[in-house]
């Protein structure tokens, strides 16, 4: 709006932020240009900062203990020791991994199901009290394309504490040569002040974590 109010253009090429501001500069004029520029820079930047000012809102930290469950049954180890980066550096979020003895995934929470992969070898749950959780079945199983997983539920689907979600094939993934290692990560880990796991090796699914 700045820019047109004054009615600048370019006289050549640019390329882009501040380094557009060369090309606005008008060659018969070029001192009242920079000032032209200069305030329009300076508008944009108030107008950033009013809104963001405005609309800002800090995120809200949970004090409030929240017990886990695990989901699945099977020996527990430290999220680091994943085999994939995208889980092990903990950027989606902290948690832990497990080998699961049992191909079948429980809800650990009332909730309901937030995402569902088409391949089904991922869940994605938010609990009634807004813990969001994270279950990824193998590494790199999304290649599987859905082979050997099965889910009678839908995305958006509530689910009670106990019920199963899913069941998948742990000897046929394993058999197509992937990893059964499964993620179990609280993926907005950054709404609670602290997350502290259970020094457990193996967990029964319902199993407290």
């Amino acid at each position: 709006i700045i820019v047109a109010f004054f009615n600048m253009r370019y006289y050549t090429m640019a390329g882009m932020g501040i380094f557009e501001i060369p090309a606005l500069l008008n060659p018969e004029n070029p001192k009242e240009s920079f000032i032209q520029c200069a305030i329009a820079t300076a508008v944009s930047f108030a107008l950033g900062f009013a809104v963001s000012y405005l609309t800002y809102k800090e995120q809200e930290i949970s004090e409030t203990a929240v017990r886990l469950v695990s989901p699945i049954k099977g020996e527990v180890f430290p999220l680091e020791q994943i085999s994939d980066a995208a889980f092990s550096s903990g950027s989606l979020g902290k948690g832990f991994g497990v080998i699961p003895k049992e191909g079948k995934i429980y809800a650990p929470f009332n909730g309901k199901i937030e995402c569902l992969f088409p391949t089904k070898h991922a869940l994605g749950l938010i609990s009634d009290t807004g813990t969001e959780l994270l279950i990824h079945v193998g590494i790199d199983t999304v290649q599987l394309e859905g082979k050997y997983y099965e889910c009678s539920i839908q995305q958006g689907d509530s689910f009670q504490k106990g019920d199963c979600l899913l069941t998948f094939d742990l000897d046929g993934i394993s058999k197509e040569g992937y990893s059964i290692e499964t993620p179990v990560i609280i993926t907005n880990t950054e709404n609670y002040q602290n997350i502290e796991l259970e020094n457990k090796k193996f967990v029964n699914a319902g199993e407290s974590i």
